[in-house]
């Protein structure tokens, strides 16, 4: 019987030691089923889960009606605009997860909270039509490419922005790159709708950078408990983005106390995915996040602690002539067992 222990919640991360600020359980949408992930401090993270903008956007309306609206962790706005109050300089890679679902709504970066027209940006942007989605990329004259049908349901983006050069991501799939001679004015970050009527809805949005030199976090899991005692721990498997410039290392101890003491056992590396620690009821994993590229991070998504339980195996009537040996009782790890060792304490018996 195997047991697996899941961390892949906000909930679930933030129950481990954040004592290092460097690190910090953000939102995800990453992959099906995740909504947290452990990655290091960015340089501006909000998941809106207020019930008003915090004090790190200013915005302003397009005209009347218009909708501001911070409510279950997500930002909806109708005929308005937002921005953040800080320039960011290039490199910078910004990620939101946004359901667009209109004409001339946009999110990204802009030299002008009200994209209109003058400075650079660089957006994830519905056009004038909203027919679909598309990448588009100013400085001086407009690069814009069509993407396809993204409306309607959220997804995860990601703008890659250096001096020369703009990447989009959809879902973690790149989808448009567009080069210039220089992209270079500071930026900030833009969500926009222009049009009355179609709201547009933004879960969270992040930026880097992230602490360089390079930036080292360490961080501890909570206590995860088995159903059972004397559990055999075998795997840790784990969902991460690793872009380059950036690594984790994962280590595990395990105990029989609900609070790590003295009688747990030393941390452990994880090489390849197996667990050196030994049987117990009790395990904790801690993970070494580093970078040395400000504007990525390591990602932890999804973290799965699997073990085995031991099975109580009883043979009976082994023999007639087993001299009164009736039964023999094996733990078993796995399951297996191995007839030749009985067989050999057996005839070992009769002399």
């Amino acid at each position: 019987m195997y047991t697996d222990l899941t961390d892949d919640t906000v909930a679930q991360f933030a129950g481990g030691d954040l004592a290092d600020t460097d690190c910090t359980v953000a939102p995800s949408a990453g992959d099906a089923g995740v909504d947290g992930e452990l990655i290091l401090t960015p340089a501006f993270l909000d998941s809106f889960s207020g019930s008003g903008l915090s004090g790190s956007w200013d915005t302003a309306t397009y005209g009347t009606p218009d909708t501001l609206t911070v409510s279950g962790d997500v930002l909806t706005i109708d005929n308005r605009y937002v921005g953040t109050n800080v320039l960011y300089s290039a490199p910078r890679v910004l990620e939101f997860v946004a359901t667009f679902g209109g004409a001339r709504q946009h999110i990204g970066l802009g030299t002008e909270l009200s994209l209109d027209g003058s400075g650079d940006w660089a957006l994830c942007s519905t056009g004038g039509t909203g027919d679909q989605l598309y990448a588009r990329t100013f400085n001086d004259t407009e690069t814009s490419e069509g993407l396809g049908n993204y409306l309607n349901a959220p997804h995860r983006y990601r703008i890659e922005w250096t001096t020369t050069q703009v990447t989009y991501f959809i879902d973690g799939t790149q989808v448009a790159q567009h080069t210039f001679p220089t992209i270079s004015q500071s930026m900030a970050i833009v969500v926009s709708d222009a049009a009355a009527g179609t709201s547009l809805v933004i879960d969270w949005a992040r930026i880097g950078g992230y602490p360089a030199d390079p930036a080292t976090c360490v961080f501890t899991s909570r206590v995860l408990q088995a159903s059972t005692t004397n559990i055999d721990w075998t795997v840790l498997n784990t969902t991460t983005v690793i872009p380059t410039g950036t690594s984790l290392a994962f280590e595990t101890r395990s105990g029989n106390t609900a609070v790590p003491d003295g009688t747990w056992s030393t941390w452990a590396v994880v090489t390849g995915g197996a667990i050196s620690s030994p049987n117990s009821e009790y395990i904790q994993y801690r993970v070494t996040l580093t970078t040395t590229d400000a504007a990525y991070t390591p990602e932890v998504r999804r973290v799965v602690t699997t073990g085995v339980t031991p099975t109580a195996v009883t043979l009976t009537h082994l023999s007639a002539q087993a001299n009164g040996l009736s039964s023999v009782s094996l733990l078993l790890a796995a399951g297996v067992i191995g007839l030749g060792v009985i067989g050999a304490a057996l005839r070992r018996r009769r002399r």
